[in-house]
């Protein structure tokens, strides 16, 4: 499968593949052209890159992600993952056409963003 080019990293819109990827957070890093769809769907993605691990980082999104509020949809539309490419912080927040850079993990911070843009993006779809 043929891999895009964005003018902004990370993107927040853009070309990306016919497939989503499962909501929830992932321990193997998901390509943007997969998560771009899921942004297109109202879903939010957070990004986090950490150059050696950092298994306190890891727990804080998964714990998040779990307690993370539905969607209208009765769901959270939330996709957490790894970015193997520099971010601007330690945790970036993307919505279609959005972003929130935080140079650290801010539950509330992230929680609020989440809640403005979810069931947000020009594709209604559950």
């Amino acid at each position: 499968t043929e891999r895009a080019t964005y003018a902004n990293n990370p993107p927040s819109s853009g070309q990306h593949y016919g497939n989503t990827v499962g909501w929830g957070y992932n321990d193997v890093e998901v390509q943007p052209e997969y998560w771009l769809h899921n942004l297109e769907h109202g879903g939010v993605v957070f990004l986090f890159n950490c150059p050696t691990d950092c298994p306190e980082l890891k727990d804080q999104l998964r714990t998040l992600a779990a307690t993370i509020p539905p969607s209208k949809y009765g769901y959270p539309k939330l996709l957490v993952t790894s970015y193997a490419s520099a971010l601007p912080g330690e945790v970036v927040a993307v919505a279609w056409t959005h972003e929130l850079d935080l140079a650290r993990f801010d539950a509330k911070a992230l929680t609020d963003f989440y809640r403005r843009y979810v069931d947000r993006g020009p594709e209604d779809v559950g």
